[in-house]
């Protein structure tokens, strides 16, 4: 998409003006995929007042795991993990939460969206263990900041990663299962780790390293203007960070 952009006024009915002061007319467009929904042009009206929320079905993720001083893991907390090391459920509960802090490494967090636009921070850490099989790591997401001595707190994520952690950015998504934080149901996501993968090298602060986190949901959003590009397509932009592919101007798609 090209950089330059003008921006453009909306008339008193609503309509989308050139700087000639003529109204815009022009084919409106398929947001996502930029195709034509008309095979024929029509006067543009504004771009519509406000874009829904859309619940994240996918988080990127991206780390480097440390590959040395892993700390010390309490005898019970390493007893859950061994259980779950074939894919089983784990859930730390509030009573365990200090010593599982303690065996893990922050693996930081992310601003999640359900479909109401209702939002929650979705925390994460590593745990790092032995076991027959060979040291692997497990990924945890927390569901409870508040968690009383016998609630739950933390869940892990039920695919765990092999040691020596060579680069997974192939690997299919780790699909956390109906997630809900805080008392907050955000459905299942993906924990996607293309393009630069999950590795294991040696940090000097032995801490995860973070080099990709975001998420494809957001909360509603107000119109806050239009432009439009080189090409002369009208880009709508939202108060919630988005930009919405909208239409494009008759003359430029004539020229194209």
């Amino acid at each position: 998409m090209p950089m330059a952009a003008t921006a453009l006024p909306i008339d008193a009915q609503g309509y989308i003006m050139l700087a000639d002061g003529e109204r815009a007319s022009g084919f409106r467009l398929d947001a996502a995929t930029g195709a034509r929904l008309r095979s024929v042009t029509e006067p543009l009206r504004a771009p519509p007042a406000q874009l829904p929320a859309s619940r994240t079905s996918k988080i990127i993720y991206a780390v480097n795991l440390p590959s040395g001083n892993f700390p010390h893991i309490d005898r019970r907390i390493r007893e859950m993990a061994a259980k779950a090391e074939n894919g089983a459920k784990l859930t730390i509960l509030g009573c365990d939460c200090a010593a599982f802090l303690d065996a893990t490494f922050a693996g930081g967090s992310v601003a999640i969206f359900n479909a109401h636009g209702e939002s929650e921070r979705l925390s994460l850490r590593w745990m790092r263990t032995e076991s027959e099989n060979g040291g692997h790591w497990t990924l945890f997401y927390r569901i409870n900041r508040k968690a009383s001595f016998s609630e739950p707190a933390w869940r892990n994520a039920r695919r765990h990663y092999a040691v020596p952690a060579t680069p997974v950015a192939d690997q299919e998504p780790n699909y956390l299962n109906d997630v809900t934080v805080n008392g907050t149901q955000f459905g299942g996501i993906d924990i996607v780790h293309r393009p630069l993968g999950v590795t294991q090298y040696r940090e000097a602060l032995s801490t995860v390293k973070i080099s990709a986190l975001h998420q494809d949901g957001a909360a509603a959003g107000a119109f806050l203007d239009a432009a439009t590009h080189g090409d002369g397509e009208i880009i709508a932009r939202y108060g919630n960070g988005r930009m919405l592919r909208y239409a494009q101007i008759e003359q430029c798609a004539s020229a194209a």
